[in-house]
């Protein structure tokens, strides 16, 4: 009884602290809400019970997210192979969302910079991230958004550095590419580098 108390503390110590880094990067992988919760219910609960597996004193944040990311890749390989359905209740949802998020755009005409970028390019951000490959996804959201280094990157993922940085390079291209268009289509870009001039 003391043993699974001591250990239930330790979890709590040494695991349950990473519990909004992690959430977030779910989010950041599934871009849905309800699937991130469920993705960060799964990685505890499974990280739980085979906490005695966790070596004291190694980076318990990384161990956490190589567990969430071999989840997420088994949900994602499963959802491939099944085919896929839409709600009434989705379709209506996804409906007055765009109603109300018309009516806040059109609220907030002055486009102040910060309400530019609290509302507007967050979600070009986030839906250039949900376009990369998922592998790609993975790797930017653990090293530029986590700040996990190319070898515990390589570790978490069950891959060579070499193979980190490439799907990194690609990825960071793809979302610079997305950027720049999205920032010509606003016209946030001079004049000159429209017309291909430095």
């Amino acid at each position: 009884m003391k043993a699974a108390a001591r250990q239930k503390n330790r979890f709590e110590q040494e695991a349950l602290v990473h519990l909004d880094v992690i959430f977030s990067a779910a989010l950041k992988m599934t871009g849905d809400r309800m699937e991130a919760e469920d993705l960060v219910q799964e990685t505890l609960l499974r990280a739980f019970r085979f906490f005695d597996k966790f070596r004291a004193g190694t980076n318990c944040k990384a161990w956490l997210f190589k567990i969430m990311t071999n989840l997420y890749i088994n949900r994602y390989n499963r959802k491939k192979s099944t085919p896929g359905s839409i709600s009434y209740d989705e379709v209506e949802d996804f409906y007055l969302y765009n109603r109300l998020n018309s009516a806040e755009y059109i609220a907030n005409a002055d486009f102040s910079a910060n309400w530019i970028f609290g509302n507007l390019l967050d979600d070009d951000v986030r839906e250039l991230l949900q376009e990369l490959p998922e592998s790609f996804r993975i790797a930017v959201i653990l090293c530029d958004i986590q700040g996990f280094s190319y070898e515990e990157v390589a570790r978490i993922m069950g891959i060579k550095i070499g193979t980190v940085k490439s799907r990194l390079f690609r990825a960071r291209r793809k979302l610079q590419r997305g950027l720049y268009e999205w920032a010509r289509a606003n016209g946030y870009l001079p004049k000159g580098i429209l017309d291909g001039a430095a």
